[in-house]
């Protein structure tokens, strides 16, 4: 099967953008499809632990993501994202891989197609 990579620079909670990455991603997993997410600019904020999706009786990001990830989904962050926005240590979940531009960029070259699902309206 396909690589599929999927880049992700929306907030949780914040826009369609963050939920359409999740299912696609569950989609290609259940159909075969090695699957690369990428937390990229303000997409950081989507590892945080301390989310609360209970609240409107939905799961929080950082629980999709888990779940993807034991689906076998590949979860990277911008490392330089995450620190100068505050996020690190016990902030980022063990599933959750710091990376950078040029992981992206191998990432991107090694896949057979890719989303991009940052900002706009």
């Amino acid at each position: 099967m396909g690589k599929i990579l999927l880049i992700l620079g929306d907030t949780p909670f914040q826009s369609e953008r963050v939920t359409h990455v999740i299912n696609i991603s569950k989609a290609a997993l259940q159909t075969g499809h090695n699957v690369s997410i990428f937390l990229f600019m303000d997409g950081v904020y989507n590892m945080l632990q301390t989310q609360r999706g209970d609240i409107f009786k939905v799961s929080s990001v950082t629980d999709e993501l888990a779940s993807l990830a034991k689906m076998g989904a590949r979860i990277m962050c911008c490392k330089l994202c995450s620190e100068i926005r505050g996020l690190g240590g016990s902030m980022k979940p063990d599933f959750v891989e710091d990376t950078g531009v040029g992981e992206l960029n191998e990432e991107y070259a090694d896949s057979d197609a890719v989303l991009s699902f940052i900002g706009g309206s």
